[in-house]
């Protein structure tokens, strides 16, 4: 039984295997026919039971993996108008199953909600001169966001290859796998600093209204 860190609940886990497929005849995949799905794996903790599979490329060269349920590919309302549009871009771009350049716009719109939370007290060129890895780590530090974003940061590859070479990323070129991690940190980035305090607000404005006789 494989193992590794879950996709849904970030846990490492050891996956249950719970269905096999055997991959099509050589034949078959001249004829422009994928090969099968390898293996089913099903998530080892009860309170999640995701179900990942592994899927072998044509060329035999690389096992991309993929999950369900699916990733989430919808933008919040309550994000910033220019974090929406890079990280609508992202989704595009993910969506259409160009994994480098998905990883890419994820580290644009990371950066550009990085921006959103510049401290009030730090210039532009100055907190932008910092990077995506030491703005967060400042971000952590001052309690804008949690110590394990900080934490899950460092082990999303594609983050930490944005964070440590920029956008052109040296020779990296990212997987699926490594566009749905990023994808799924910055989701729930999002979703702290952005979307939640938003219902909150709203949630409170509700409460002050009067009760409707």
């Amino acid at each position: 039984m494989p193992s590794g860190r879950c996709p849904y609940c970030k846990r490492h886990t050891i996956f249950n295997t719970v269905a096999q497929v055997q991959p099509l005849a050589d034949h078959a995949i001249k004829q422009g026919l994928k090969r099968g799905l390898l293996t089913f794996d099903r998530c080892g903790h009860a309170d999640c039971q995701a179900v990942v599979y592994r899927e072998l490329q044509p060329s035999n060269s690389e096992i991309q993996w993929d999950m369900y349920p699916p990733l989430d590919l919808e933008v919040e309302e309550e994000l910033p108008e220019k974090v929406k549009r890079s990280y609508k871009e992202a989704l595009d771009t993910f969506a259409n199953g160009i994994w480098n350049a998905a990883a890419q716009a994820v580290g644009r719109a990371l950066t550009d909600a990085m921006m959103e939370l510049k401290p009030s007290d730090t210039k532009p060129e100055n907190w932008a001169e910092h990077g995506l890895k030491k703005q967060i780590d400042i971000l952590v530090q001052q309690k804008i966001l949690p110590p394990v974003i900080g934490e899950w940061a460092q082990e999303v590859r594609a983050v930490r290859v944005l964070s440590e070479h920029g956008d052109a990323g040296k020779d990296w070129w990212a997987t699926q796998q490594e566009a749905t991690e990023a994808l799924e940190f910055t989701k729930w980035v999002f979703r702290y600093v952005f979307v939640l305090p938003a219902q909150i607000r709203i949630r409170r404005e509700r409460l002050k209204q009067p009760a409707s006789q």
